[in-house]
């Protein structure tokens, strides 16, 4: 067996900065607590419904300035802990505009955070 991989290789391994900047995710009429997002999905918990992965879904993503809706697909839903994590397939413009702006001020507290 290997070399376990350090943890900081591994988050640097994402596609996407992911944070856990307040983001208010409506699905299916459902408020749901969201745990992370990056630009290419979120992790909630909450969620009540019954989802596989794959499945499309549709809802609405409020941020502190901006509401608007959202496509994603399922990654992986668990009933029995309420959890949902699903990948992104379409933003409104003025969501993507938003929540790149939180990207960007988050990436640069943490660089600042860091000493960088």
């Amino acid at each position: 067996m290997g070399d376990p991989i350090p943890l900081h290789v591994a988050v640097e391994r994402r596609r996407e900065f992911r944070q856990s900047t307040p983001l208010r995710i409506c699905i299916s009429g459902e408020r749901v607590e969201c745990v992370n997002w990056s630009l290419g999905g979120f992790f909630a918990r909450g969620f009540t419904g019954t989802m596989r992965a794959g499945d499309d879904i549709a809802g609405v993503i409020e941020t502190a300035g901006k509401s608007g809706p959202f496509w994603a697909r399922v990654i992986r839903c668990d009933a029995a802990l309420g959890e949902l994590g699903a990948c992104f397939t379409r933003l409104h413009p003025e969501i993507a505009a938003e929540l790149g702006r939180m990207t960007a001020e988050a990436r640069l507290a943490a660089a600042i955070a860091k000493g960088r």
